[in-house]
């Protein structure tokens, strides 16, 4: 698998962090689903626990709105798509078809938005530009 250098070295760092969690529960750990991400003794992590994790985490990061472990996941594909990266890659990496990463978890990016912004109001502005509707 295919990993940015960030990713490879924050997952060998929580590999290294959970080895000593194994040491600390010593018989208490369930490694029977041999999972990446746990409690601290071993079990899967409870989703309420992950959402209340990631609030508090972006809270602290200065965050004011609501946020959820999905917010993430919209967050990476929309820069990923904003860099370049063409949409089946993007899906790929998010593990979704390409309909539903760039259709439904993709967001624009501010300037994305910014340049949308101008030439939609120069097109209110000028009624002349606008396309007729038929009935």
């Amino acid at each position: 698998m295919c990993l940015p250098d960030a990713a490879t070295s924050t997952l060998r760092h929580h590999r290294a962090a959970q080895a000593q969690e194994r040491l600390t529960a010593g018989p208490h750990w369930d490694d029977e689903l041999d999972l990446v991400f746990t409690t601290t003794v071993g079990t899967p992590i409870d989703p309420a626990n992950l959402r209340r994790t990631v609030r508090a985490i972006a809270a602290s990061a200065g965050i004011t709105k609501p946020v959820n472990p999905y917010d993430l996941r919209r967050t990476a594909i929309s820069l990923l798509s904003h860099v370049g990266v063409p949409g089946e890659r993007v899906a790929d990496i998010a593990g979704n078809d390409a309909k539903t990463a760039m259709s439904i978890y993709r967001r624009p990016v501010a300037p994305v938005v910014e340049y949308a912004a101008e030439p939609m109001d120069n097109l209110g502005r000028d009624h002349r530009r606008l396309p007729r509707l038929d009935h």
